[in-house]
């Protein structure tokens, strides 16, 4: 008997911004901007929102790299 099941993912591009500095980072992550703050807490200072999101088959084992981002649909 064999399997059919796969896995995917969903990656996003988060930005966390210093409202004091000004300052921005991006960060490429599977969690969502919720998750992402549970785990790794931000300064006071800082608030985090995601900028762009795709799916990506596969799974992330052994450390992979995250699957590319898909190119924009071109319009007709």
């Amino acid at each position: 008997m064999t399997s059919s099941a796969q896995a995917e993912y969903r990656v996003f591009i988060l930005e966390i911004a210093n409202t004091q500095s000004n300052q921005r980072r991006q960060i490429q992550s599977t969690l969502d901007p919720i998750q992402y703050i549970s785990l790794y807490p931000l300064n006071p200072n800082e608030t985090i929102m995601y900028q762009d999101t795709w799916l990506c088959r596969g799974n992330t084992a052994h450390f992979k790299q995250h699957c590319e981002r898909p190119p924009a649909p071109t319009g007709r």
